[in-house]
């Protein structure tokens, strides 16, 4: 229904939518926009500091003392440090502040990303324009509750805040009536969370196959990214704490894109996302983009007794149009718990699963009750394939468990170098979060996989300090 021109392999599927001592710096934190070709008229005061990124390999990140001034104090509930190698930006309140302080912080980085993705990249490969494909793919998408709250706080905070040619949408692929030129609009930012086409690999260890017992999740996030890098160039990391949602949780994304692609809770549950070409959907509208939906699954899983039940509940909820590997990873710190599961999901109701197939460890190919490997095919909810890239990527990942289990475990390096094995040429971020550390890497470009680049470490308490509490 939705299936459009290929590109790469993959399909245009909306709905488908990876020891440090840091440095003694002074963290400036720049006003909203800086680093962008504009900069709105309201700037955060220079003392609401976040914590400073520090580059570094595999050890812990340590951070010097943040700023004591009040934040809540400006005119929205965001700072944005872009002093690292990686921007960061702390957004909390409710989830219209979230999404308000996003778009009032970040302006024509959002616009510059419609422009550049969606439409000069992906709606140019459809061969539609604007028009042609909003008129049948926007009416089947659920925009409701928390979710309608944050993109419309999105949109408000960027007209609040922006200059005015930074809410000025400029492509060849508009609509006719628009001249190649009008203003960014709610149903844009629609579209752009539901696009993402991704495809990636990932596995998690504890218990036997964790070097420390405690629960390690590696990733790699593939993509496919437009001609400009706009997609790479604008990778970000978000620390949210959300009044809402009762979650703190930290997501590695874009601007403008309020779902999950990669996300880990405050508490250890993490959520990392997977395309699979799936079973044939059975809903005709309602769609929920699955980066929502795995946002939501994420907070249902850190807030409940039965944190792989209640996701399993909110993906079984979410009309879902493609197909899906969802990766969740759980605080474990031995053998008599599980670190992990896998949802295989898609909209195909009439499954004997229902929409969701849980994959829990024992169902796994690996042989080992202590650890689980996504990539980007089914192993129970269809017959999986014994062959393709997909297979290798899964093979691999999991001779490299069986092998790690028998030298004392997968360790952050040991990821580093599994991840690497795996890597493709279109990686573009890589990481490991392992006892509240969030070790990341990012590509900035189309000729360097992520897992080639420096890393960067993170801790959780560090990120979360930069949140006012009053």
């Amino acid at each position: 229904m939705f299936a459009l021109a290929p590109r790469h392999g993959a399909f245009f599927c909306l709905l488908a939518a990876p020891s440090c001592t840091p440095p003694t710096t002074q963290i400036s934190v720049p006003g909203p926009g800086e680093a962008a070709k504009s900069t709105p008229t309201e700037t955060a005061p220079a003392s609401t500091q976040p914590q400073d990124v520090a580059t570094s390999t595999d050890g812990p990140a340590t951070t010097p003392d943040s700023g004591t001034t009040e934040p809540w104090d400006q005119p929205y509930n965001g700072i944005l440090d872009t002093s690292g190698p990686v921007d960061v930006l702390t957004l909390w309140g409710s989830r219209h502040d979230i999404g308000y302080a996003e778009g009032a912080l970040l302006c024509d980085r959002i616009t510059n990303l419609v422009e550049d993705y969606v439409l000069d990249f992906w709606i140019a490969d459809s061969g539609m324009d604007w028009d042609t494909l909003s008129a049948f793919a926007i009416d089947p998408i659920d925009v409701s509750g928390g979710d309608r709250d944050e993109l419309e706080g999105l949109l408000q905070g960027m007209q609040d805040h922006c200059p005015a040619d930074a809410l000025i949408v400029q492509s060849d692929y508009l609509g006719l009536g628009d001249d190649g030129s009008r203003a960014l609009t709610l149903d844009d930012l629609i579209l752009a969370n539901a696009l993402p086409d991704l495809g990636c690999s990932s596995f998690t260890v504890w218990g036997e196959a964790s070097a420390s017992q405690s629960t390690l999740h590696g990733r790699n996030f593939d993509y496919t990214s437009d001609p400009k890098n706009t997609f790479l160039t604008e990778h970000l990391i978000k620390v949210i704490r959300s009044d809402d949602e009762d979650t703190d949780f930290v997501s590695v994304s874009m601007p403008g894109l309020m779902g999950c692609i990669s996300c880990f809770s405050d508490d250890g549950v993490g959520l990392t996302m997977h395309n699979v070409t799936g079973l044939s959907t059975e809903h005709l509208g309602g769609f929920v983009p699955r980066t929502w939906a795995m946002r939501a699954a994420l907070v249902a899983a850190a807030n409940g007794p039965d944190p792989i039940g209640a996701a399993e509940s909110v993906m079984d909820g979410s009309p879902q149009f493609r197909g899906n590997n969802l990766h969740l990873s759980l605080p474990c710190d031995g053998d008599g718990c599980t670190g992990g599961a896998v949802y295989e999901l898609d909209g195909h109701t009439s499954h004997g699963d229902g929409q969701a197939t849980v994959r829990l460890p024992h169902h796994d190919l690996i042989g080992a009750g202590s650890a689980i490997v996504a990539t980007n095919h089914y192993v129970e909810r269809s017959t999986p394939p014994t062959s393709g890239d997909s297979y290798s990527r899964y093979d691999d990942l999991s001779d490299h468990i069986q092998q790690a289990i028998g030298d004392g475990g997968v360790d952050v390096s040991t990821a580093w170098s599994m991840l690497s094995d795996v890597s493709l040429s279109n990686t573009a971020h890589s990481l490991v979060v392992h006892d509240r550390i969030l070790h990341l890497r990012v590509s900035r470009d189309r000729s360097t996989r992520a897992t080639d680049v420096p890393a960067i470490s993170l801790g959780f308490d560090d990120l979360f300090a930069a949140v006012p509490t009053h």
